[in-house]
């Protein structure tokens, strides 16, 4: 580890996206190298799969569309069949990506996400720049899966609360709805009074979609920094769900668009690049897939940024909210007084020892 010159203050979100750039590039190396080791292989298997999946759907779809603008029906109708034959496998093949996806990210992808946060945190709050390393490397996973369990524990019930939270505001919208329609069968209308309901209705479902994404958001910023409560404070499962519920509190805006910020940044611009790559699809489905692969590989080695983000996220509202900054200059100066008293003592221990057998060797001489 090397000591770096670091001062913690508060941040903006600019200051906390220039400060993540800084830890990105930093640490390049060590986030490439466990990318390689812990993320890539995972995402190399799972885009060949799913830009098989696509590019067979959207050149599938093209070629309905092509018939129809041509007006060559019996050309869409074979497409309609060829879909159904391989919409089958296909859905099969998908489903199963899933299923492995989903074991992956609460097994491998969570000591990926601990490595990652731990070097975040270490070179933020204890001046420390890992160098790189394959043995170091070897020590950020080992560590990673030091913190598996509890990662795996404050996953699922992240994912529960969450998930719990969209379904049951999914399904009530949906339930308000029915009522609403089953309501409105008993009532006569006329036609304009028909149309002004419909349009009632579609902007009700609209709203109430809105609001099941609402409360599906709050839930997820206000449970964000459970993971950071678990490897940089070593909290238990609940204590880092607890932790995060209230280290958020009078900040939650402030980490909602944090949080908003760093989607758009890395998700977004990222999905725009396989979006992109769809436009192929109507070319080539083996180019499609190639470029499916590389653009998600790309993808990969960027991924740590959005962990860093979020750690620094974590350690800005540690700072504003605790006085992180004051804590780590406490330490740092009990710790450089620490190192000049020793430093002392070794001085004086050393001359007393030099003074002592000066004079023994004296005694000797002039015995």
């Amino acid at each position: 580890m090397n000591q770096k010159t670091i001062d913690l203050k508060p941040m903006g979100i600019g200051d906390v996206l220039d400060y993540s750039i800084e830890v990105f590039k930093s640490n390049f190396k060590t986030l490439a190298l466990l990318t390689l080791i812990l993320y890539l292989p995972w995402v190399f298997i799972e885009s060949l799969i799913n830009g098989s999946v696509l590019g067979t759907n959207a050149n599938l779809f093209g070629n309905m569309l092509k018939h129809i603008l041509e007006g060559d029906y019996n050309g869409y109708l074979d497409e309609i069949g060829t879909y159904g034959s391989d919409s089958f496998s296909m859905s099969i093949l998908s489903n199963m990506t899933s299923f492995l996806n989903m074991c992956y990210g609460i097994t491998i992808k969570l000591v990926y996400n601990a490595a990652i946060i731990k070097i975040a945190y270490d070179y933020a709050v204890k001046n420390q720049k890992q160098d790189f390393s394959f043995n170091n490397v070897k020590n950020n996973i080992k560590e990673g899966f030091g913190f598996m369990p509890r990662m795996m524990g404050n996953a699922f019930f992240f994912n529960l609360i969450v998930l719990g939270a969209y379904y049951i505001s999914i399904f009530a919208a949906i339930f308000v709805i029915f009522f609403a329609l089953i309501f409105s069968v008993n009532l006569s209308f006329d036609q304009l009074s028909a149309g002004v309901l419909i349009v009632f209705y579609i902007m009700l479902f609209a709203l109430l979609i809105l609001a099941a994404l609402v409360c599906t958001a709050f839930f997820w910023v206000k449970l964000v920094f459970g993971a950071n409560a678990v490897v940089c404070e070593n909290a238990s499962v609940f204590d880092s769900l607890k932790r995060s519920w209230n280290l958020s509190k009078g900040y939650f805006w402030q980490t909602g668009l944090i949080c908003l910020f760093g989607f758009i940044l890395f998700f977004v611009s990222g999905n725009m690049l396989t979006a992109a790559s769809l436009f192929v699809s109507t070319i080539s489905k083996a180019l499609f897939v190639l470029l499916y692969t590389v653009t998600n590989i790309l993808n990969s080695f960027l991924y740590p940024f959005i962990m860093i983000f979020i750690t620094l996220a974590f350690i800005n509202i540690k700072i504003k909210k605790e006085g992180l900054d004051l804590e780590v200059k406490v330490q740092s100066m009990f710790q450089k007084q620490f190192e000049v008293n020793n430093s002392v003592n070794y001085n004086v221990g050393y001359n007393a020892n030099n003074n002592a057998n000066y004079n023994a060797g004296g005694e000797y001489f002039n015995d």
